[in-house]
């Protein structure tokens, strides 16, 4: 396979806002509520960040293996949104208790916030990208 040609999938958000994506290379992209072509090495971040790829559905109808990943798809983006936005009131608050001895929230906090367990893992993805975004704001 020649170099130029890329494998491309078509990706939308499944929230209806904009999903943006930065790589630690430097690639960045945002993925909309059309469908937008993203080149490969976006599509396993289009896929943790919500996004759902034009042959996950089949015709205009999806079957209930695909409606299924969709429901959780839509599920997991809400509830990173949910932990986000906690994570801001959290600093918002300067609420220094609610933080462990490297900065970042504390789990059990944020699970007491949004009513549904916190992993580790999923706080720090989490907090990464809130991280992310507002620098960019400033």
């Amino acid at each position: 396979m020649s170099k130029d040609i890329r494998k491309k999938k078509r990706f939308k958000s499944t929230s209806g806002d904009d999903v943006y994506i930065a790589q630690t290379s430097g690639h960045c992209t945002i993925v909309g509520p059309d469908w937008t072509d993203l080149h490969e090495r976006f599509h396993n971040d289009a896929y943790a960040n919500g996004c759902i790829s034009e042959d996950m559905i089949k015709n205009t109808s999806m079957g209930d293996v695909d409606a299924s990943v969709v429901n959780t798809m839509n599920n997991i983006a809400l509830q990173k949104n949910e932990i986000a936005d906690a994570m801001r009131k959290l600093v918002r608050d300067n609420d220094l208790d609610s933080f462990d001895s490297k900065g970042k929230p504390k789990s059990p906090v944020l699970t007491s916030m949004v009513g549904f367990r916190v992993t580790n893992a999923v706080r720090d993805e989490v907090w990464y990208k809130v991280q992310e975004q507002d620098n960019d704001l400033t």
